[in-house]
């Protein structure tokens, strides 16, 4: 986080793929990270308010840039708790068999949004109704940079962003 002004200043110092995800201060977790401090969603929308705008406002997003927001997992307790699962999610073979009602499924972590940020989201029509893991972020993200799939991603139920989603710039 440190260089990300620097990396945003001009097109030629802005990486090609960048994975910001925010420390336990700023991450929307339910516990504080130190007591007095911000959690849940104030803190992940503070975090939000400082990053995004350099982002939007970078030449190289601008010219061609995508920014995706969303969670890791739904909540796993209270009222809006959800450890369900879509889109023939693999069974995840490294987590523990689930115990109680606010335990994490081998089969995924709840539903959650994504938001998609870019000059080619189709102005007033990119919105999907259609349902996609974080396994077809991944495959999107492959597929716009000509890679190949890594580990689950690669599964034939595994679908990338429509591409109705998407404009020609």
């Amino acid at each position: 986080m440190n260089r990300l002004r620097h990396d945003l200043a001009a097109e030629g110092s802005t990486p090609s793929f960048s994975y910001i995800a925010p420390g336990p201060c700023d991450d929307g977790s339910p516990t504080p990270c130190a007591p007095g401090m911000a959690s849940r969603m104030v803190a992940a929308d503070s975090f939000l308010q400082k990053i995004v705008p350099q982002i939007l406002a970078s030449k190289a997003y601008k010219k061609d840039g995508l920014l995706a927001i969303t969670v890791d997992n739904a909540p796993s307790g209270g009222e809006y708790a959800d450890s369900s699962s879509c889109c023939g999610q693999p069974r995840f073979p490294n987590l523990p068999v689930s115990t109680g009602v606010a335990a994490l499924s081998p089969l995924g972590g709840g539903q959650v949004g994504l938001l998609l940020l870019s000059p080619f989201i189709k102005k007033g029509g990119g919105l999907a109704q259609e349902t996609y893991d974080h396994f077809s972020l991944l495959a999107t993200v492959e597929q716009l940079f000509g890679l190949g799939k890594l580990g689950y991603a690669g599964l034939a139920q595994v679908k990338p962003f429509s591409a109705s989603l998407f404009s020609g710039g």
